[in-house]
């Protein structure tokens, strides 16, 4: 692995991302049946939060796009090379 990733959150070990995964197929099987005599929730404001955190979250993925590489003094358009150090700007 990346010796600079060590630490991140869901990189360092596989066990976390299989825990989420098998919670995920455990609702994905039993949702269904735990929910069939229950009156469905009402989501209209949860969604609307929703939907404004997905467009914050877009507009913050489009500027550090921008930011790491056509902002970046050596990027270059056709081919970039891999760069492994501990600079800012590589780990970003």
């Amino acid at each position: 692995s990346d010796p600079r990733t060590q630490g991140w959150l869901l990189i360092s070990s596989p066990w976390a991302m299989l825990t989420i995964v098998a919670l995920y197929l455990f609702v994905v099987r039993h949702g269904p049946q735990w929910m069939q005599n229950r009156q469905p929730f009402s989501l209209n404001k949860v969604l609307i939060v929703y939907n404004a955190a997905l467009v914050v979250l877009s507009i913050y993925m489009f500027w550090e796009f921008f930011a790491s590489s056509l902002l970046e003094q050596d990027f270059n358009v056709v081919c970039q090379p891999v760069d492994y150090t501990l600079r800012p700007g590589a780990v970003r």
